[in-house]
């Protein structure tokens, strides 16, 4: 386990190089994937840093990459009949496997977002437009009523979507149908890239791995206030931030093992086929159905969520009782529920 502080601020692909270097040189690591967002492992990386080390390598292409493939019917919905993922090819990317993934979910979220924002602008479009043509000072000139629509694109940010005419008394607006159609045919499609061969992991083990990422965004965005509540402490000192860094993910360490440990208390698939989401529709094992069944573990004890669990353990005390000002001291602990002693019990602790 590492963690390291950036001064400054840094771009996420230049903290790469000095990533890459420590795996190979301070921890002599021949064999390793660098998994990365589309933002961090660019093309540069990828070809400089990454490949040049001897590593192997997962990311994903940027919308603006996929956009041609649909629209040259590289990727196409028939792609997605049978499963939600599908290997492809482009010339532009020799050398490397190309997984399309349709997320259905995530295209109806995605359509559900567009369309509010759309109606938001039109709304206030529209305040724009009538200000153009009420009687008690009108709104004129091309240059106060294009601050005016510029503004209100500005802050939904679908400016795309839209064809705007300024007059000098007068705006007209229409959607841009064709801008909407090839966007709705991109909706919930991304698409995972990877050196690492097929023999050695599977496109449906590589999309999980790209996905795997969440987990490590969810571990910097809520280690300090969700399941450690560690609160956030500002420091300005560099000892002081580096050593607060270390304690947190030292903190999220620490329930890494714990969330292995209580697999089979948890809502977890024991046998490694943890459904990844609506995008890929891999089947949970058959642990994972019994589980998702019954909500009941092996051992007849109800299933819990990682918080859950913790914030039962937390019920146990245990107390010192005195009778008197001058009387013996007792001390006392509560009787641990089966489930509390259970999930002691699997780290290595007995209750009694």
């Amino acid at each position: 386990m590492a963690i390291e502080v950036v001064e400054g601020n840094v771009g996420d692909p230049k903290t790469i190089p000095a990533q890459v270097a420590k795996l190979k040189e301070r921890f002599g690591l021949d064999r390793v994937v660098v998994v990365g967002d589309r933002g961090m492992v660019t093309e540069a990386r990828i070809r400089e840093d990454v490949v040049g080390a001897g590593y192997d390598w997962i990311s994903a292409l940027r919308h603006g990459a996929i956009r041609p493939m649909v629209e040259a019917q590289v990727i196409t919905p028939s792609l997605f009949d049978e499963r939600g993922i599908a290997e492809i090819a482009h010339p532009d990317y020799p050398g490397e496997r190309l997984i399309a993934c349709f997320n259905p979910i995530m295209a109806e979220e995605q359509t559900r977002k567009r369309e509010v924002l759309i109606e938001l602008t039109e709304k206030e479009l529209k305040k724009v437009t009538e200000a153009c043509t009420r009687e008690h000072k009108p709104l004129e000139g091309k240059g106060e009523i294009g601050l005016r629509a510029g503004a209100v694109l500005s802050k939904f940010k679908v400016g795309k979507y839209f064809r705007v005419h300024v007059g000098e008394h007068s705006l007209r607006v229409a959607r841009n149908q064709e801008t909407l159609d090839r966007d709705a045919a991109m909706a919930g499609i991304y698409v995972v890239r990877t050196s690492v061969p097929k023999e050695v992991l599977t496109a449906e083990k590589a999309v999980l791995t790209y996905k795997q990422l969440s987990k490590v965004e969810r571990a910097f965005r809520t280690l300090k206030s969700v399941d450690l509540q560690v609160r956030p402490i500002y420091h300005y000192l560099e000892g002081r931030v580096k050593a607060h860094m270390f304690l947190c993910m030292l903190a999220y360490y620490v329930e890494w093992h714990l969330r292995q440990a209580w697999t089979e208390l948890l809502y977890t698939d024991e046998e490694g086929s943890v459904r990844s989401s609506p995008v890929t529709p891999v089947q949970p094992s058959p642990s994972g159905r019994v589980k998702k069944a019954k909500a009941h573990g092996k051992d007849g004890l109800p299933l819990q969520s990682f918080r859950g669990l913790l914030k039962s353990l937390s019920t146990l005390a245990k107390s010192q009782i005195r009778l008197g000002d001058k009387g013996p001291l007792y001390t006392r602990t509560t009787k641990p529920t089966p489930l509390q002693a259970r999930a002691f019990a699997l780290i290595g602790i007995e209750v009694a």
